[in-house]
């Protein structure tokens, strides 16, 4: 009997290598005699180490010349203040805040940049780029250089 698909365990790419011409044409046969149904479905190419270099200038320049309900931030605490505003105007969801186990607060759902697509993660990037002029942030070479050279690695 046909085994499924989810109890396939390959060990090497020489096992995937060596299975997927079967395997394709076994799915394949067994969705034209209507057994399954077959999709395919891709997955939007994740944002690169390159384009997550670029943020970090922009964010610097917010950090050093912003403040936030009164407060000065790291570059760090401002890609999460940012990626909370963000999510709210891309995809219309707030972050989520509960109360921690020993005190303290702690944020649910946020989005991840390092799991961002390359369109999502270049909105961010447009997001930030929009706040800090908004705010009147001096842009510094690097982060301007950083801005200007986005659109070759997106």
């Amino acid at each position: 009997m046909f085994k499924r698909l989810s109890n396939i365990i390959f060990r090497s790419k020489a096992d995937v290598y060596r299975h997927q011409e079967f395997l394709l044409l076994n799915l394949v046969e067994r969705t034209k005699k209507g057994e399954f149904s077959l999709s395919i479905k891709t997955k939007a190419k994740i944002r690169s180490e390159k384009q997550n270099a670029k943020m970090w200038p922009m964010l610097a320049d917010i950090s050093s010349q912003l403040t936030w309900a009164g407060e000065s931030f790291s570059s760090d605490d401002w890609k999460k203040i940012i990626m909370g505003a963000w999510q709210k105007i891309e995809k219309g969801t707030y972050s989520r805040m509960v109360p921690g186990l020993e005190g303290g607060i702690v944020v649910l759902n946020c989005y991840s940049t390092s799991k961002l697509s390359v369109k999502d993660f270049a909105s961010v990037i447009e997001y930030i780029y929009s706040h800090g002029d908004t705010n009147g942030v001096c842009w510094s070479d690097p982060a301007l250089k950083a801005y200007e050279s986005y659109r070759e690695v997106a």
